[in-house]
């Protein structure tokens, strides 16, 4: 057991475990000239980047052998999987408008669209797309596209190289649009721009509420300089700011070299007239900070910490791995919450399930029967506090039983000293035409029923229990006249209160 212990190493085993739980991402970039990796560990509110390594490839042609290489020499644990991004001139992005059409019509239109534009046949290239916003021009709705084509033969050399390892490729996306992903959104309601500087192509991007509203990409040679592409640039921005679609805050330019960038942001600024600044520390995301960067892996580290745009152009065969993988990995991940979940309260559950069956053998009063000592003793202390519990809801109910009798004891006094009250006050102010029948008594209020001789007999009666001290809230309810035989009588009822 000691020498199978030996031979695991615990580090690897727990990288391994984040890594299929997606805790912990292994992500390649293939480039024109170079492959990157970068490992991150990504938790729900907590980011941190492992490492970062990046070689020249002089030969993408034997991409085999030189994958193999960089593995070998740059990863920090056994892969089991890795995302795959392509950020190579071979990858073609397109922008694509489409003005005034519905938006389930948009499919077929993309699909003629991507045919008219790229220099392959569809069925020898992947691609993918993304309705990325909506913008209003002209009073009609443009819906904004964004597809990327890739050759199919190329795509499926990388992805056969990683199976041939061992490495399961979960996606392969198009990266250098993903830069966006670093740089936090704009507070007001005005649009901002952004140039993508790369040593062989630029992008520009606008965005508007989190959205990209517009978009261009421009290939070349930019180590040695950019004067060429200037005028393209300028003439982007310009051109945006003539649709009036929105205002246009500032310009943001991110770059892999501080001269190029600076020839960038002057000129904007001189020819535009709008703020143009390069990328700071306070224009990232929450959690990220520069310094813990290289700027040739801006776009590595915006698209692992929050991808801004899924554009899959991988095989189906490929995607279908991935949901099944990830349909696991959420089954396993699910299990083990459960067993967490079981861990956490199995001793509570135990706890209660012994409790009760102490409690049960008490009730039942024989611990005689119970063979085991420390059982037996147990089962005693139990039997000993039921005992106490009794006796005391035995002395809580004759307690209760006391107070009822007090109270009503109480509440008898009261109303017999009532009573008294009003029939001495009722003796002295009685006439002698009237004659009280019945008499009640309640605690929200009292009544009493007679007969008199005469209205005027009644009215003094009445007179004489308003100015009693005695009595209050007289009213005279009913009176009405009653012949009984010959004679005639004044029926009546009077309600009134009694004062304490």
């Amino acid at each position: 057991m000691a020498k199978l212990f030996e031979r695991i190493d615990l580090t690897t085993l727990f990288q391994r475990a984040l890594e299929y739980l997606g805790f912990l991402r292994v992500i390649i970039d293939v480039g024109s000239e170079e492959i990157r990796i970068l490992e991150v560990i990504q938790f729900p509110g907590y980011f941190r980047v492992l490492s970062m390594k990046s070689e020249k490839v002089y030969d993408i042609e034997r991409f085999s052998f030189f994958m193999e290489r960089f593995l070998e020499k740059n990863k920090t644990h056994p892969l089991g999987r890795v995302t795959l991004t392509l950020s190579g001139t071979s990858v073609i992005p397109i922008f694509l408008s489409f003005p005034g059409i519905p938006r389930e019509k948009i499919k077929s239109a993309i699909l003629w669209e991507i045919e008219k534009n790229i220099p392959l046949p569809l069925e020898e290239s992947y691609f993918s797309y993304r309705v990325v916003s909506s913008t209003v021009e002209n009073g009609q709705t443009v819906w904004n596209v964004l597809a990327v084509i890739a050759k199919r033969d190329e795509v499926d050399r990388f992805v056969e190289t990683f199976e041939r390892m061992g490495i399961l490729v979960e996606n392969v996306f198009y990266l250098p649009i993903n830069i966006i992903s670093l740089v936090k959104g704009n507070s007001s309601d005005n649009a901002l721009g952004y140039v993508y500087l790369s040593s062989n192509f630029i992008e520009l991007y606008v965005m508007h509420r989190g959205k990209i509203i517009s978009f261009s990409r421009y290939i070349g040679d930019f180590t040695k300089g950019i004067n060429i592409t200037i005028r393209n640039l300028k003439d982007y921005f310009a051109e945006f700011i003539k649709k009036r679609i929105t205002f246009l805050e500032r310009i943001i330019v991110i770059g892999k070299t501080t001269d190029a960038q600076d020839e960038i942001i002057s000129s904007l600024f001189d020819s535009l007239n709008i703020v143009t600044l390069p990328l700071s520390d306070e224009d990232l995301q929450t959690g990220l900070k520069m310094s813990t960067m290289r700027d040739d892996f801006y776009d590595l580290v915006g698209f692992s910490y929050r991808p801004s745009i899924h554009l899959d152009i991988s095989s189906r065969r490929n995607r279908e791995n991935h949901r099944r993988d990830r349909l696991m990995r959420i089954l396993v991940t699910g299990f083990l919450v459960l067993d967490v979940i079981t861990a956490a309260i199995l001793p509570f559950i135990l706890y209660q399930n012994r409790s009760y069956a102490i409690l049960t053998l008490a009730r039942k009063g024989k611990p005689e029967e119970i063979r085991d000592a420390g059982l037996r003793q147990e089962v005693l202390k139990t039997m000993e506090t039921l005992s106490n519990v009794m006796l005391v809801d035995a002395a809580k109910t004759q307690q209760n039983d006391l107070i009822r009798k007090i109270n009503d004891i109480r509440s008898s006094g009261i109303e017999s000293s009532t009573l008294h009250n009003v029939l001495s006050e009722l003796a002295g102010i009685i006439p002698e035409d009237v004659w009280v029948n019945s008499l009640s008594i309640a605690s929200d209020g009292a009544e009493m029923s007679g007969s008199a001789l005469s209205s005027e007999g009644l009215e003094r009666f009445v007179e004489d229990l308003v100015a009693s001290r005695v009595l209050n809230s007289v009213v005279l309810r009913q009176a009405e006249y009653v012949k009984t035989g010959s004679e005639k009588s004044l029926k009546f009822t009077i309600g009134f209160g009694v004062n304490k």
